[in-house]
């Protein structure tokens, strides 16, 4: 019996393993021409020969929406400019420099930027759909496969609504899975 269940974990973890691993795969660079169609949106005037990302940030949905957090003077002629994915689950914030050809012009954009909550184009999701868990909830993740179900307690890592993709933890935060909010304090996920 023991020997069947140490199995049964090694299979779901290898499982799980390559189920995440898979899901890695579909990540992609965020594009120069994303961050200035951003920047466009919130009134900052920008060209892809102004940007220099500070690192190469990534996007599990291809073509993801971005939206501008902040832009600050950074000195001479260049704006620290922050971003992130509208869909807080497709990408992580991230960092770029933008280089001004003269100090009025950084001034401007610093000074003139649009935050997102009064831009129209970046309403929250979660306006339409109400929150059903919430950052730190624990909550019941189940997690199908054609021929197994497993069900776990789990901490929320991020607040959704339904059909929203979030993380969650594993009590012991040893693992991590991205999954979908199906109800109050039950999240989905599949092998």
């Amino acid at each position: 019996m023991k020997r069947f269940l140490a199995l049964a974990h090694l299979v779901f973890g290898i499982v799980l393993l390559a189920a995440m691993s898979a899901e890695s795969a579909t990540s992609a660079f965020i594009r120069a021409e994303s961050i200035v169609t951003a920047l466009r949106l919130a009134q900052v005037a920008a060209s892809v020969g102004q940007i220099v990302p500070l690192t190469q940030a990534r996007s599990n949905a291809p073509n993801a929406a971005l939206e501008v957090v902040s832009v600050e003077p950074l000195g001479g002629t260049d704006a620290k400019v922050r971003l992130r994915c509208r869909r807080h689950d497709e990408c992580l914030p991230f960092y770029v420099v933008m280089h001004f050809a003269k100090l009025e012009e950084r001034e401007a954009a610093t000074r003139e930027w649009v935050p997102p909550s009064r831009r129209s184009s970046a309403i929250s999701q979660h306006a339409h759909r109400p929150l059903l868990v919430h950052t730190g909830d624990r909550a019941t993740l189940v997690i199908e496969g054609e021929h197994l179900r497993a069900v776990l307690p789990v901490i929320c890592l991020a607040s959704g609504g339904e059909g929203e993709r979030i993380r969650v933890s594993s009590i012991g935060h040893k693992r991590i899975y991205l999954v979908n909010v199906a109800a109050a304090g039950l999240v989905k996920g599949r092998l």
